[in-house]
């Protein structure tokens, strides 16, 4: 049988007749390009996927499917991940970045590929931050006192100083405006909501995507039209979103695709958009919007809790979620990958709330109100966390969405890996390739829901309900404990 890699559930954690611990929650999460920053519900910082630039903050190689975690912090507030490099703030109001510096997207002014979080200055007043998910060394934060200030790659004047070309390795203030209450960066522009409604842009205007009806660049932050009711606004590869706060949402720039999410087809497909333009096809209030430079995610909902998810685009390694994603391969071409130029639903299950959105290239992770976290699409560098086995993760994607385990480890320590050729989980099936014996399955809060005495080649789990769980069970005189998620 092929080796498998499991979790080692925390001694804390582990089912016994002495009880076991609370279980672990998400609570925040921010998918880069292919790296995953999430915070669990005691403040710890986790982050799993690619790591050739050292953006997951720990030594695990390349790549890896197992969450780690990089601090023994318990005061993380805030996550963003960009390309190969992340950034992430504490309660304290301190900035910190990892990873690639690329053009001096850290902001540490060092030239240095940090492989561990470093603070960005010293400044204890940082409120948000956010980054260029694709293809681009960019970031952009908000202070707590409303200012604005950028740092990073310049060539498009997304920086919003007017100092074309000119990149910044530090973080500089753009403007005096102290009134500043979101920001977001595409590929090559910026939009921003100021405290009293209006909506404003800068950076490149090719395709329209500030949206103020040219496709003149902006080197410095201008208004886009006149409305103040404006409550939210997202740029995304060289298109635009902007929620008003009825919720109606707005869109500008590419529609290559359909991927404004208007739902136009063939003919009908109008392909660019030099101004807002109501997106009269969704009469649900607009939350939020995520996606890449193929796929748009859209969610919707009230007073900030999200209760349906609409995907279009692209359906390349499962990217939509509805189950009938395709494995983009050397052999094959994203020309041959299924595609919607419709709104669909993942296949997310009924009845559930959600939290948190955040998407990456081809791959989405939701958190659920109950912080359960579920996520579809592409996984090849691990950024699912799974725990899928590294020989295993090139081929590795999730057509429909599958629920992540919480790490339930101590923060600062690296989760600890283990192979058992004994024993593997498998779908709704315990595979042994030796007698085992003793064995019982727990939930995670204690509660014994089956057990075995003794078990040869297969167990069937088909009547257990979906959930994360720790199987127990004892080999050659060995008590032994591995966590797997019931699907």
């Amino acid at each position: 049988m092929k080796k498998v890699t499991y979790l080692l559930v925390a001694a804390g954690l582990m089912a016994s007749t002495f009880g076991v611990q609370a279980e672990h929650k998400w609570k925040t999460i921010s998918a880069g390009d292919a790296s995953t920053y999430a915070i669990r519900d005691d403040g710890t910082l986790w982050t799993c996927g690619w790591n050739e630039k050292g953006q997951l903050g720990v030594s695990v190689g390349e790549r890896t499917a197992v969450w780690q975690s990089p601090s023994s912090d318990t005061n993380w507030a805030f996550v963003a991940g960009g390309k190969a490099y992340g950034f992430a703030i504490k309660t304290d109001g301190t900035l910190w970045a990892v990873g690639s510096s690329t053009e001096g997207v850290q902001g540490t002014g060092d030239g240095i590929d940090h492989k561990t979080f470093v603070q960005v200055g010293t400044d204890t007043d940082w409120a948000m931050v956010t980054t260029v998910h694709f293809w681009g060394y960019t970031a952009a934060a908000i202070k707590t006192d409303g200012t604005l200030w950028a740092w990073g790659s310049n060539g498009s004047n997304q920086l919003g100083n007017g100092a074309t070309g000119k990149n910044e390795v530090t973080p500089i203030q753009i403007g005096t405006d102290n009134d500043w209450a979101y920001v977001t960066l595409g590929k090559a522009h910026a939009l921003a909501v100021k405290k009293d409604g209006t909506l404003w842009g800068w950076g490149s205007n090719y395709g329209g995507q500030l949206g103020d009806g040219t496709a003149k660049t902006a080197p410095t932050p201008i208004q886009i039209g006149t409305d103040s009711d404006w409550a939210y606004v997202k740029a995304l590869d060289d298109r635009s979103y902007a929620v008003k706060k009825d919720g109606s949402l707005y869109v500008a720039g590419s529609n290559y695709n359909s991927l404004l999410g208007l739902n136009q087809e063939g003919e009908n497909i109008v392909t660019q958009y030099n101004t807002f333009t109501k997106a009269e096809n969704i009469t649900e209030k607009v939350l939020s919007v995520e996606g890449c430079e193929n796929v748009t995610v859209i969610s919707t909902g009230e007073n900030g809790v999200i209760s349906k998810v609409y995907l279009v685009g692209d359906n390349t390694d499962g990217a939509l979620g509805d189950g009938n994603g395709k494995l983009l391969t050397a052999q094959s071409s994203s020309n041959e990958m299924p595609r919607s130029y419709t709104l669909v639903n993942p296949l997310l299950p009924e009845g559930k709330t959600y939290t948190t959105i955040s998407s990456g290239q081809n791959y989405t992770m939701v958190i659920t109100a109950e912080g359960e976290l579920y996520a579809w699409g592409r996984n090849k560098g691990g950024q699912l966390g799974d725990g899928t086995d590294t020989d295993m993760l090139p081929t590795s994607i999730y057509k429909k969405p599958v629920l992540i385990a919480c790490p339930q480890e101590e923060p600062g320590s690296v989760a600890e890996v283990a192979v058992d050729n004994a024993v593997k989980v498998i779908g709704n099936t315990v595979y042994a390739n030796e007698t085992i014996s003793n064995v019982n399955v727990f939930s995670l809060t204690g509660a014994l829901v089956k057990s075995a005495g003794v078990v040869e080649g297969s167990w069937d789990l088909d009547n257990l309900e979906k959930g994360v769980y720790l199987l127990q069970y004892s080999v050659n005189g060995h008590m032994n404990t591995i966590k797997f998620i019931k699907q």
